[in-house]
């Protein structure tokens, strides 16, 4: 491809991989599955890695059917593993950084932090945030009973 920043939807990422595997282009299938490592470039579908695994079989070098099986075993892993979908998730959030505007963290709504983030993200934000509460009420708890203790 002439650019690689293009995003790819679903169904034009699995066109592509579909003309390269009809043209029988194994090499150029594996270097276009390594290129897709971002997740603002790239939303494949499952069927993709479906119908690359279901093509394998017309591969007869061993060598090359080897690099294809480790290219779709790579790109599988980061885009439908738990653990890709994690790094996805830590990535995008060391590149969304904080509003500029923020003096300090006491400023940050809970607003600007949910900015862009789905349900599942806002729910472990909502958490994430009541945890905190809990361990800021534990500590002043603490610091209370302390001195308490020092006033008896």
């Amino acid at each position: 491809m002439a650019n690689d920043l293009i995003p790819y939807e679903a169904e034009v990422f699995h066109s592509i991989c579909h003309v390269y595997v009809e043209s029988q282009e194994w090499g150029d299938v594996a270097a276009f599955l390594r290129k897709q490592t971002r997740p603002d470039l790239c939303r494949p579908s499952p069927k993709t890695v479906k119908f690359l695994k279901q093509n394998l079989a017309y591969i007869f070098q061993a060598t090359v059917r080897q690099d294809l099986q480790d290219a779709v075993a790579k790109f599988e892993h980061t885009f439908f593993s738990l653990q890709g979908a994690q790094n996805r998730r830590a990535e995008e959030a060391a590149r969304k950084r904080l509003p500029a505007q923020a003096a300090s963290p006491d400023e940050i709504t809970e607003g600007d932090l949910n900015e862009g983030m789905d349900h599942l993200g806002k729910k472990a934000m909502r958490r994430e945030v009541r945890k905190a509460e809990r361990q800021r009420g534990d500590e002043q708890d603490a610091a209370g009973n302390v001195q308490v203790k020092q006033q008896a």
